[in-house]
């Protein structure tokens, strides 16, 4: 469990921020109601939604598990790896670098990502995410949840590459983030990106982790250059608190 304060800034981020539209609209309603009557009863509900969306996430953040903290971890170096990851733990200046690299990728802000659109998957990905869910839920190990999606990968397409990330988000102060992505071209031209998300509890074990691939690597030499990272040797020896499979696509520019 959290800690009280910690769950009421979690709240408070909630209500006033990441869930502030509704919090506005309803303001802006109950100020348009003394014009117009009907407005009031709406302002009121955006309002109230707000409160018990941000209650509920709120107790679910309280109730996350606590992952065990992990010290020992070996150090890797670049050289061991196949795949060129961007591995840092004596430079700060390369881990901030990067944690807002991760930052803009998930927010937006990160021109190559920009161009995402959040989609239903397309007839083949339909099948890949399928593979997925039947081999992955909130009680598999993460070992074996990296094991299903490299089975996912071998599954031939056309312009098909993998990619990798990992790293302590600070957006909230409160996730490690690891995520694999397989591109592929889609039958529509579109390119097409299945994501696979695993979010671990900030601790000191994770906090100077900052991992990332963008080679054209793919098949069974990514994977193992995968498995060798500290991200990999990490998350595999702790319990994620939650997980998400989705699907996108680049718009074009």
């Amino acid at each position: 469990m959290k800690s009280f304060s910690s769950v009421l800034k979690k709240f408070l981020y909630l209500f006033f921020i990441q869930l502030s539209v509704f919090l506005c609209a309803g303001i802006l309603l109950l100020v348009l109601s003394s014009k117009y009557e009907m407005c009031k009863a709406f302002g009121c509900a955006f309002i109230t939604f707000d409160f018990i969306a941000s209650v509920i996430e709120s107790i679910k953040y309280a109730r996350r598990p606590t992952v065990n903290s992990s010290d020992d971890i070996d150090h890797i170096s670049e050289s061991d790896f196949d795949a060129k990851f961007m591995v840092d733990e004596k430079s700060e200046e390369v881990g901030k670098n990067v944690t807002q690299s991760l930052m803009d990728r998930l927010i937006g802000e990160n021109p190559t990502f920009k161009n995402d659109v959040w989609c239903s998957p397309d007839k083949q990905g339909e099948a890949l995410l399928e593979f997925l869910e039947e081999r992955i839920n909130i009680d598999t190990p993460f070992s074996e949840c990296i094991d299903a999606f490299e089975e996912m990968c071998n599954i031939p397409l056309e312009e098909s590459r993998v990619d990798f990330e990992a790293g302590a988000l600070f957006i909230n102060n409160e996730n490690f983030y690891f995520s694999v992505i397989r591109f592929y071209r889609g039958e529509d031209g579109r390119l097409y990106k299945i994501r696979l998300e695993f979010f671990f509890e900030i601790e000191k074990a994770n906090r100077r982790i900052f991992e990332m691939d963008s080679t054209k690597y793919s098949g069974i030499k990514f994977f193992e250059a995968l498995r060798k990272s500290k991200a990999y040797k990490y998350s595999s020896n702790n319990k994620f608190f939650d997980y998400d499979i989705k699907v996108s696509y680049e718009k074009e520019k």
